[in-house]
């Protein structure tokens, strides 16, 4: 009878340890769950906010029909553009900076002092430089078949990437 009860005692308590551990691992697993969720959210978020920006930025130029810099040794007229330059009055090379022209400026400018990168892209882009890689070429066709949707992100292997859809004329 002793011996019965030890066993009984053992059974339970290996019963209990069994359980325990069942709940432990179902709790980190729904806590790992939410935790990607809100991680994939406040990323969203942030991106989001950084296009919004870059949209703003793009706009106020827009408004203001492109406007001219001084040239200098690190920005030459952006060959893509027609009507790219023009001379001041004292024969100084002033450079047109339309809306792309500028955002590809602030994405360079984003990309070697910051954790984010940027880059303006297209199936069929003038600039050889802005063809799109694969995720690019995803997020692209989606807004060719969903042309009211305004963000394309994927979160994948811990890397987010997202793209806004901008449409130009």
């Amino acid at each position: 009878m002793k011996n019965l009860t030890k066993n009984n005692t053992i059974l339970l308590f290996i019963l209990i340890i069994i359980i325990t551990a069942i709940f432990v691992l179902f709790g980190i697993s729904n806590f790992k769950k939410q935790y990607t969720t809100l991680s994939e959210e406040i990323l969203f978020k942030e991106a989001s906010a950084h296009y919004d920006n870059m949209i703003n930025t793009r706009l106020w130029n827009s408004n203001h029909g492109g406007v001219y810099v001084l040239a200098n040794k690190d920005l030459k007229p952006n060959p893509y553009l027609k009507d790219n330059h023009l001379y001041s009055k004292d024969d100084k090379l002033l450079i047109k900076i339309n809306p792309a022209w500028m955002t590809k400026q602030i994405s360079i400018l984003s990309n070697k002092n910051s954790n984010y990168f940027y880059k303006i892209t297209s199936l069929n882009p003038i600039n050889p430089d802005n063809k799109a890689d694969s995720f690019e070429e995803e997020a692209l066709k989606f807004f060719d078949k969903n042309k009211e949707q305004r963000f394309y992100s994927k979160f994948e292997d811990d890397k987010f990437n997202f793209m806004g859809s901008l449409l130009v004329n």
